[in-house]
């Protein structure tokens, strides 16, 4: 057979898998989505790209994979939405399987074989797998996977698993072609939410469906807020929500039993309205009615078992918004943001009800019928701790918790067996013992219940399992109280744990299983250099490993370091087994202070040492004394690591013993003591600094603490309190005076005989409708600002109405003092700049919509960097807001330039530098004091203000000229002169409006009117 007519058979061949791709103005990912697809151990596959009229470079990179890879097929259409494309792939798909996929999305390898295997095993007619989401180099669990993908579920139905609506996006699942084509409505064009009924109606025509713990999909959570689900503040995509869950309601009533119309009942109210919510809280009264309207009707359609299969809090906050109480709606989402949302109950039957002493006020005009707890948001949850051997015996320790079931006083009912993956019929109970253990309530984190009680351990002998061969069981657990009865497996490993390299313990999509007879490694040639650790010890700031090292000398142990993240501490001292690290740091040429938090490694000549002999069984380990916490744990790679915290003890560290501290913490009034904090306590800067000094001028007699909860030094004279600590707690209860930039707590509120001042973090000129929303200014008693413009905004967009002290800002104290130049030269002789470099400041502040649930969020990557250090005689010194703080430290190494992001003194970078690059952020009317050059680059200016709309036009608050483009940067700074003289009346108006009364005395100024 010619290679002609090879390429033609394979051509013509039908494809296994069509993979429908909608592509609309995805260019930074679509490779990485194609390539997912592309790369995929099942081969026999056709990807068909739909281009809905992209006007980016998404159509070039179509054309380029469609080039050099058969499988790839592109079909351009106008723009038409995401619906009408994926209906024309649909029409052109061969595959004997169908999926969709998101073009900003990606498939795991080994996913499309999984699921065909899964469909040609049960003739099922879809099967869908879990999804995890992605951003920012981080996973985060979906919140419905625990309760749809616990465990596999074959040839199900919605009558027999109704959870399963629970999981309705598209992308996940792979359809029999046939079925989808027979019996599928197509997708609506032209509005959002288009796959909601036709996902739902696959569920409720097919046959039988398959439910698969594995994840299938990796699911992108967009940083540009440009995503339809992105989008719920606006009145059009509410509207289109409402009107697909009305298509879908119809389609339910004809088609549905009534178990599975209150199942979906309890969806709608669960899951697809919460987020409209929080978006009525500032809307208009048209945003506001229309939502009202529609929860009524599905609430008018909610039996009492549809009620029952609700999680507490979205029913309740739900329930409010139906009534039209805005105002419960937002002291609901506080008090759920302080307590958790999962309240304390009792157990009545087979339910659990939520109970309360006293009754919280948004609750007063809730019926008794809304206090019921879901049974999804009641699981019983179970992950392994560690695993040992002895002879045949196996013993496996973990946690066990049923949510909301207290056990912290008691121990609850639990019984153990075994299931063997091949037979689950096969069951062998086993004896299980329950221990108190606070680490429990840390892995937990439930704010309102202990779980202390919940320590597992198990014993099984593998000897007396049945069957022979590569038999894999799983552990299964049921706790019991009265006739309250859940049920679950054990699908997780506890982070950092050393299970996964305990021989017998293999990972399976249904978590970790014994296999029998024990899975062994084949023995791998012993390395000629390896460093073993099996012990970890804390003596004060130090912190001594014992070791076994095999083929390194002396001098080469010596040479031993912890790698760390954002630091690498050297050895303090070596004797025979023992390393001894000193856990502080030098930085940027400033004293000693506490290792910065985070993770570290052992490396000796690069390297990484791994835990041997009695330490994996312990691990994670945890050491804590007065001045750190460390723990050790196992990596994935199975190489030791080393976290540093604060030395918060694990009933501290807890969400409820935090509860516990924050309700129940009790002290006098210290009529001496004031308690200064920067941030939740991760700096030692700002205005609450420069207040620290002039309190030790001129009250000397008062006792100030900081709350910290990074090592750094705090003033002389000043105690240091870890933050979350009991003393903290008890600190914070008892200071007649708090002064913080910023929130202490959404759960803080002082008492009667204390005053909160807040310093905020720079002048206001961005919308604070979201500080607003949470009403959480009301508890502050002074609040300070910059200038009269300041105060006015405070009172207008914020609403604040007690006491302002319109007195300048303190900070600005730390640039106008006195020895401003050898403040100037000493940071620059310590950042290593040489006097005739021109050291230029880039200072962006976070993007809104990058952020959101992470925070780690990506850096605007619009300015070069790398050809702005290019200059002749200039070099960049980056510093980016904290959000930002691992991507910046990304950048800064990719570009070569100094990232500064955790320098602890902004006021010395500001001197340091000779020009500014500056955005949004508040730091450019502290900058405008200096008199120096600023750029203003904007490159994303509408998109910024469409989410944080500017309360005075930039344009009055720029301290030099504003650009849109590197290039005009790059430009700028090639003249200095020209920039300096051009920035100079911007400066001078910013001077003259909002800083007049920033004079280098506010700070003793605002002393004196406090004290």
């Amino acid at each position: 057979m010619s290679a002609t007519w090879e390429r033609l058979r394979r051509r013509l061949r039908r494809p296994v898998v069509s993979l429908v791709v909608p592509v609309y103005n995805v260019e930074p990912y679509l490779a990485e989505c194609l390539d997912s697809l592309l790369e995929q151990t099942l081969p026999d596959l056709e990807v068909i790209a739909v281009d809905d009229g992209s006007t980016d470079g998404s159509p070039a990179i179509l054309r380029a994979y469609a080039a050099r890879d058969r499988r790839v097929r592109v079909i351009t259409q106008g723009n038409a939405g995401q619906g009408a494309a994926r209906n024309a792939g649909v029409e052109a798909a061969r595959g004997e399987f169908l999926m969709f996929v998101d073009s900003d999305d990606m498939v795991p390898r080994g996913a499309l074989a999984a699921m065909v295997a899964t469909l040609r095993s049960t003739g099922s007619d879809f099967v869908v797998g879990a999804a995890q989401r992605f951003s920012h180099r981080r996973n985060l669990e979906v919140a419905w996977g625990d309760t749809v993908h616990d465990r596999d579920r074959l040839a199900t139905t919605l009558d027999e698993f109704p959870d399963a609506m629970l999981d309705i996006i598209a992308c996940n699942r792979l359809f029999r072609t046939e079925f989808w084509r027979r019996s599928v409505p197509p997708f609506e064009a032209g509005i959002a939410y288009e796959d909601h009924v036709p996902m739902l109606a696959s569920s409720v025509l097919a046959t039988r469906f398959d439910v698969l713990a594995r994840v299938v999909y990796r699911w992108r959570i967009r940083t540009d807020g440009s995503s339809t689900s992105q989008q719920k503040a606006q009145l059009r995509n509410l509207e289109d929500r409402i009107a697909v869950k009305e298509q879908a309601h119809r389609l339910l009533q004809e088609h549905a039993s009534p178990l599975v119309f209150d199942a979906w009942v309890a969806r709608t109210i669960d899951i697809d309205f919460q987020q409209y919510l929080r978006f009525a809280l500032s809307a208009d009264d048209v945003y506001r009615e229309r939502l009202q309207s529609a929860l009524r009707t599905v609430f008018e359609r909610a039996t009492d078992r549809a009620l029952d299969r609700m999680r507490f809090a979205p029913k309740v906050r739900a329930w409010l918004g139906a009534q039209g109480d805005w105002a419960a709606v937002e002291r609901a989402d506080a008090w759920f943001r302080a307590h958790g949302s999962l309240p304390p109950s009792r157990v009545a039957g087979d339910r659990m009800l939520a109970t309360f002493s006293p009754l919280p006020d948004f609750l007063a005009s809730v019926p008794a019928s809304m206090l019921t707890l879901s049974a999804s948001e009641t699981p019983l949850v179970a992950t392994l701790r560690s695993a040992r051997w002895a002879g045949s015996r196996l013993t496996l320790e973990g946690y066990v918790v049923v949510r909301g079931l207290d056990a912290g006083e008691r121990t609850p009912d639990v019984a153990a067996w075994l299931v063997a993956s091949d037979a689950p019929e096969t069951r062998v109970p086993v004896p299980l013992s329950l221990a108190a253990d606070d680490r429990v309530d840390a892995w937990a984190d439930d704010a309102a219940i202990s779980y202390r009680h919940g320590r597992f351990s198990v014993e099984v002998d593998v000897a007396r399992l049945p069957g022979t061969g590569e038999r894999t069981w799983h552990l299964r657990l049921r706790a019991s109280e009265d006739g309250l009865v859940r049920e679950g497996g054990v699908h997780r490993v506890l982070d950092g744990s050393a299970v996964a390299q305990v021989p017998g313990i293999v990972a399976t999509p249904n978590g970790p299983g014994i296999r029998v007879p024990a899975a062994t490694s084949s023995e791998e040639e012993p390395a000629a250099q390896r460093i073993g650790v099996h012990g970890v010890d804390l003596d004060g700031r130090r912190l001594i490993l014992s070791v076994d090292a095999v083929g390194f000398s002396r001098d080469e142990l010596r040479g031993a370091v912890l790698q760390g993240d954002a630091a690498v501490i050297p050895l303090a001292a070596f004797e025979e087994g023992r390393l001894t690290f000193e856990l502080a740091v030098e930085r940027w040429g400033l004293a000693a202070t506490a290792a910065p938090r985070g993770g570290y490694r052992l490396t000796v000549g690069g390297v990484m040492a791994r835990p041997v002999g009695p330490l994996p069984p312990q691990l994670p380990y945890v050491q804590v004394d007065d001045h750190v916490r460390v723990t050790a744990r196992m990596r994935a790679n199975g190489t030791l690591g080393l976290q540093v915290a604060a030395p918060l003890s694990d009933a501290e560290r807890s969400a409820a013993g935090q509860l516990r501290l924050r309700t129940r913490t009790h002290a006098q009034p210290d009529p001496g003591l004031v308690l200064l904090q920067c941030g939740s306590g991760d700096r030692l800067d700002g205005d609450p600094l420069a207040l620290d000094a002039a309190l030790a001028r001129l009250r000397p007699d008062l006792r100030r603490v900081w709350g910290m909860r990074s090592g750094e030094a705090v003033p002389a004279g000043a105690e240091a309190a870890v933050v979350g600590s009991e003393r903290w707690h008890r600190l914070l209860r008892s200071a007649t005076t708090i002064i913080s930039d910023g929130e202490i707590g959404e759960w803080f509120e002082p008492a009667g005989f204390q005053r909160w001042v807040v310093t905020g973090q720079g002048h206001p000129a961005k919308s604070m409708a979201a500080d607003a929303r949470t009403g959480r200014h009301r508890a502050w008693t002074h609040l300070l600002a910059a200038s009269p413009d300041a105060e006015r905004l405070y009172r207008a967009d914020l609403g604040f109405t007690a006491p302002v002290l319109t007195l300048g800002q303190p900070r600005t104290d730390l640039l106008l003092t006195p020895d401003a130049d050898a403040v100037r030269a000493g940071v620059r002789a310590r950042l290593g700049i040489d006097p005739d470099t021109t050291a230029v400041l880039y200072a962006p502040t976070y993007r809104d919509a990058q952020v959101g649930r992470i925070r780690s969020a990506p850096l605007p990557r619009d300015l070069d960097l790398a050809a702005i250090d290019a200059l002749p005689g200039t070099s960049v010194l980056l510093r980016a807001h904290p959000y930002d703080a691992p991507d910046a430290a990304a950048w800064a190494r990719a570009s070569g330039v100094p990232d500064l992001t955790d320098y602890p003194r902004q006021a010395d970078l500001l001197l340091a530098a000779d020009v500014a690059i500056l955005d949004h952020s508040a730091l450019r009317f502290d900058w405008a004091l200096t008199g120096k050059p600023t750029i203003c680059f904007l490159p994303d200016r509408e998109a910024y203000e469409s989410l944080r709309p500017p309360l005075i036009p930039y344009e009055e608050t720029a301290p030099g000229p504003i650009v849109t483009r590197s290039d005009e940067v790059v430009a700028l700074l090639s003249d200095l002169p020209a920039l300096r003289a051009a920035s100079a009346p911007f400066a001078r108006a910013v001077r003259a409006r909002f800083a007049a009364l920033d004079d280098g005395s506010v700070a003793e100024r605002v002393v004196v009117a406090l004290f």
